[in-house]
């Protein structure tokens, strides 16, 4: 096979091994090749093997060769490491007096955490690009071998890495626009746009997810996963959205739809009612047909990882630390606490042209069918002005367009995201927050108490199909409320 060493550049078998862990993280293969013409390719996460002489007998190679791009990184990371500590931390420091709900909760998330936000707060739009392009092509590597703990220790490096890009664009994209310093750092942003990239591994991410499913497991035995802040948060909930619409997938197959139309009337039809006078929409006999627009049908493994997108940056502008359980709480503090779903809606629309299924998403996470503070608010009352009324063909739709047209007033990836969201932060809140993590048990009986009985604020169906999730794959040992 000919290798095109035009893409390469040569490095010495010692800067390998000085610096083999960095390597590893930042480039997809290492090239090997002998004045014979013997050569070698060997993917990032098995290039231990070239040290092992029970593997490789190195010394019959004479270059080693790496993509071009990995190697800007990789020096790019060795000269941070020899800048001045003080300047890093300032940074940091900078970075947390914006975004406090980022603030560590151990110092094993603040070693973890930090070591990622440094390089990221010293890199350019530019080189922070050339990083996640890399990425893209290592995940891609890793879809084609067996996913062992390494792998997804990578993966939750990119996410958490992925997490803190976009929030410290959004520091600098506002300050660009109060005043002309910072506007050549805004003209690079968009130049070199992280976005397409950003979806590309979140893609890249899904099908590594797919492929193990339902092992997920293994994402929580590293610690760094069950953080309490709200990056931690954040990486639990899109990986377990992931997750959630695999299970959701295999549902339809099942005949989750027909099961669901049977047991409508009985099980379903009074929340459904109550939520529709929340709306002030009053009707007399309500079908499955009003609910979910075309029914519940399967998503494309692209369509997952578009919504997981939503998931993944549902928080993204969330800098307080308020908590947004609204169980005997004002309206005032309702509204404080769940305002960054509409900011986050205006972030990712306005200022960095995200897709409307993912701003959306965003938009719309606590919408809680008419109870929190949303983007639907503000269409709604911009609906009423115009003398409209509000009359939805459906409650439900999967498509961007019909919410924002009123034509429904859910979208369906948010009412998934409201369900993940809420019994995350009941099972694991952040540190700063007034209130005791609950088992499992406990917390489904709270959420179905306060959020589906007492005011129907979660999507009964998908909630029910959620419990069933948390049971067939979680493994928990507690019995579903909405059990048929």
């Amino acid at each position: 096979m000919d290798i095109d060493l035009d893409k390469y550049i040569p490095i010495d078998l010692n800067f390998i091994k000085n610096n083999i862990d960095i390597i590893k993280f930042n480039t997809p293969e290492l090239i090997c090749t002998s004045n014979d013409n013997i050569h070698l390719i060997i993917p990032n996460h098995k290039i231990d093997i070239l040290l092992d002489k029970s593997y490789i007998n190195s010394d019959i190679f004479n270059n080693f060769y790496i993509n071009k791009n990995s190697k800007s990184i990789i020096d790019l990371i060795l000269q941070l490491q020899n800048k001045d500590k003080y300047k890093q931390i300032k940074n940091i420091n900078q970075f947390l007096k914006v975004y406090k709900d980022c603030l560590p909760d151990s110092e094993n998330t603040k070693r973890f955490e930090y070591e990622i936000l440094e390089l990221i707060l010293e890199k350019t739009p530019k080189e922070r690009f050339m990083s996640l392009k890399n990425y893209i092509d290592i995940l891609n590597q890793y879809y084609n071998d067996k996913l062992y703990s390494d792998a997804i220790q990578y993966i939750l490096n990119i996410i958490t890495e992925l997490a803190f890009i976009e929030r410290a664009n959004l520091i600098h994209l506002v300050n660009a626009a109060k005043d002309q310093i910072n506007q050549i750092y805004f003209d690079n942003v968009e130049y070199y746009d992280t976005q397409y990239m950003q979806n590309s591994l979140i893609l890249s991410v899904t099908k590594l997810i797919n492929k193990i499913y339902p092992n997920i497991s293994l994402f929580y035995g590293f610690t760094n996963f069950n953080c309490r802040n709200v990056i931690g948060h954040g990486n639990r909930v899109f990986i377990t959205f992931i997750e959630f619409m695999f299970y959701y997938n295999e549902q339809i197959d099942n005949q989750l739809n027909l099961k669901t139309i049977i047991n409508f009337d009985k099980k379903f039809s009074g929340y459904y009612k109550n939520v529709f006078n929340k709306y002030k929409i009053y009707k007399k006999n309500i079908r499955f047909e009003d609910i979910f627009k075309n029914g519940l049908k399967k998503i494309s493994l692209e369509n997952i990882a578009n919504f997981a997108s939503g998931a993944f940056w549902h928080d993204v502008v969330k800098i307080k630390q308020l908590d947004y359980i609204n169980i005997d709480k004002t309206d005032d503090y309702i509204k404080e606490s769940t305002s960054h779903a509409i900011k986050g809606y205006q972030f990712l629309k306005l200022f960095r042209n995200y897709n409307d299924d993912i701003s959306l998403m965003v938009g719309m996470h606590h919408e809680y069918y008419g109870y929190g503070y949303s983007i639907l608010t503000t269409i709604m009352h911009t609906h009423l002005k115009e003398n409209k009324s509000i009359n939805p063909m459906w409650l439900i739709s999967d498509n961007a367009y019909d919410v924002e047209t009123l034509q429904s007033l859910a979208f369906f990836p948010a009412k998934i995201l409201d369900i993940i969201d809420i019994f995350d932060t009941t099972v694991m809140p952040q540190k700063n927050y007034d209130r005791k993590e609950m088992n499992t048990k406990d917390a489904i009986e709270f959420i179905y108490n306060n959020y589906i009985v007492k005011e129907t604020q979660l999507d009964p169906i998908l909630f029910k199909l959620f419990v069933d999730f948390l049971m067939d794959i979680k493994k928990e040992n507690i019995q579903n409320p909405l059990k048929i």
